[in-house]
């Protein structure tokens, strides 16, 4: 079994209203690499053991918004038969 956890967005989004949204993001600081990065962010903003997000995190690909210059790394973590407390 595979659960995901995502944060809904509200009525009033700029970009997609009511669709779903990720849970940790952030920018890259100059000489990180994108893991090292991920392993931050979701410290910073799940309160996430690095070691456990280093452990867990699997990359999943890369997502371009066709209207900017962005690139996204996406990096799933997937526990089974466990729970994880935010």
């Amino acid at each position: 079994m595979r659960i995901s956890l995502f944060v809904a967005l509200t009525l009033t989004s700029f970009s997609w209203p009511l669709y779903l949204d990720n849970s940790v993001a952030g920018g890259i600081p100059h000489g990180m690499t994108p893991f090292e990065a991920i392993v931050k962010e979701c410290n910073e903003e799940a309160n996430l053991d690095e070691d456990f997000v280093r452990a867990h995190a699997k990359s999943c690909g890369a997502v371009t918004y066709y209207f900017k210059c962005v690139i996204f790394f996406i990096a799933d973590i997937c526990r089974i038969n466990s729970w994880i407390q935010l």
